[in-house]
C-alpha cells in the first residue's frame, strides 16, 4: 500500500515537534481520553487488588476557598467542599523551574453526566463465571464531558475538545524551555 506521504519523514525526531502542532486538536483529546483510561485502570488495580500500587495523587484546588489539596487521582471531580458544593476540581500543576515554584496551568473538572459515567466505570464487576473484560465506556464522558479552565478568576469552562478547551488544556511556554507537569509528594 503507498500512503500519500512519507509516515516516517513525520515521526523523525526533527518533525515531530511541527508534526504535533500541526496536529494539535487531535493530540489534545488522545491525550485526555489517555488520561481518563489512566485514571480508570490505576483506580481499579488498587480498589480490585490488580495493581501493586495505589492511584497517584493529584492536586485539586477549590474555586471557592482556593485553597489547594492533594487527594488520590482516582477521584473525579468536581468534588464537595466543607459545605457539600462541588468545587473542588483537578488542578494541573507546572513550573518552569522547580516544583517548589509551581503554578496552575488549567483547572478540570467533568460534567455531571461524565462524572456518572466514569463512576460506573470505577464501580463495574464483571458478571460472576464470566471472564473480566473491559468496563462499559459511555460517549459522553470523552471531550465534551472532560470540562477545562484557565484559572484566572472569572473564566469560563469550556470542553476539553473544543478550540478554547484545547487553548486552555496546554502548558505555558517557559523563557528558559519546556515547562514540567508537577504531581505532588
Amino acid at each position: 500500500m503507498i500512503l500519500p506521504y512519507d509516515w516516517r519523514e513525520k515521526i523523525k525526531p526533527s518533525n515531530l515537534r511541527h508534526t504535533i502542532n500541526e496536529n494539535s486538536a487531535a493530540v489534545s483529546i488522545i491525550a485526555a481520553v489517555i488520561a481518563v483510561l489512566a485514571i480508570v485502570y490505576i483506580f481499579r488495580s488498587s480498589v480490585s487488588g490488580g495493581g501493586t500500587g495505589s492511584a497517584p495523587m493529584a492536586y485539586y484546588y477549590d474555586t471557592n476557598t482556593h485553597q489547594f489539596y492533594t487527594y488520590r487521582s482516582s477521584r473525579p471531580p468536581p468534588l464537595k467542599n466543607a459545605q457539600g458544593k462541588r468545587t473542588i476540581v483537578l488542578a494541573y500543576m507546572y513550573s518552569c523551574s522547580s516544583c517548589g515554584n509551581r503554578k496552575i496551568a488549567w483547572l478540570q473538572k467533568y460534567s455531571k453526566q461524565a462524572r456518572i459515567a466514569l463512576q460506573k466505570m470505577l464501580n463495574y464487576k464483571p458478571a460472576p463465571g464470566k471472564p473480566p473484560g473491559p468496563p462499559p465506556m459511555e460517549a459522553p464522558m470523552f471531550g465534551t464531558g472532560i470540562l477545562v479552565r484557565s484559572p484566572a478568576k472569572g473564566s469560563k469552562w469550556y470542553p476539553i475538545q473544543s478550540p478554547e478547551g484545547q487553548q486552555i488544556a496546554q502548558l505555558p511556554k517557559c523563557p528558559t524551555g519546556t515547562a514540567k507537569i508537577c504531581l505532588p509528594g
